[in-house]
C-alpha cells in the first residue's frame, strides 16, 4: 500500500510540477492585452457546469485505475490473505468511489436543469 501510495504521490507531483512549469514558460512568450482575452461568451452556469462535468471525468478515471490496480494485487495476491483483503477493500473503494462520482453528476446535472428553467 505504501508503494501505492508513493506511486500515486509522485505521478500527482509530476502533474503540479508540469503546470507549473507550463504556466512559467508560457506566461514568458508575450504580454497580454486585456482587449485581448478571447473567453467564450458563456453563462457562468455553463462555465460551472462544464469544469464540474471535467473534474468528475477525471476522478471517475482515477476510480477506473484503481479498480484495475486492485484486480491486478487481487491476481497477483499469490493466495496470501493479507493482500488478498488489501485487494479486495482497493476495489470496493474504488467502487464505492465511482457510484458517489455518478451520484455527484446526477446532483449537478439537475441543479443546472433548475437553474437553466
Amino acid at each position: 500500500m505504501r508503494k501505492l501510495t508513493k506511486i500515486i504521490s509522485a505521478a500527482v507531483l509530476i502533474v503540479i510540477l508540469c503546470l507549473i512549469v507550463t504556466h512559467v514558460t508560457y506566461s514568458q512568450v508575450q504580454p497580454i492585452n486585456p482587449g485581448e482575452f478571447n473567453l467564450p461568451n458563456k453563462p457562468v452556469k455553463d462555465i460551472l457546469t462544464d469544469f464540474a462535468i471535467w473534474l468528475l471525468t477525471f476522478v471517475s478515471v482515477a476510480a477506473i485505475i484503481a479498480v484495475v490496480i486492485g484486480g491486478f494485487m487481487y491476481m497477483a495476491s499469490g493466495g496470501n490473505e493479507q493482500k488478498t483483503e488489501q485487494a479486495k477493500k482497493i476495489i470496493v473503494y474504488a467502487v464505492i468511489g465511482e457510484a458517489l462520482i455518478l451520484a455527484s453528476w446526477i446532483i449537478i446535472k439537475t441543479i443546472a436543469g433548475f437553474i437553466e428553467s
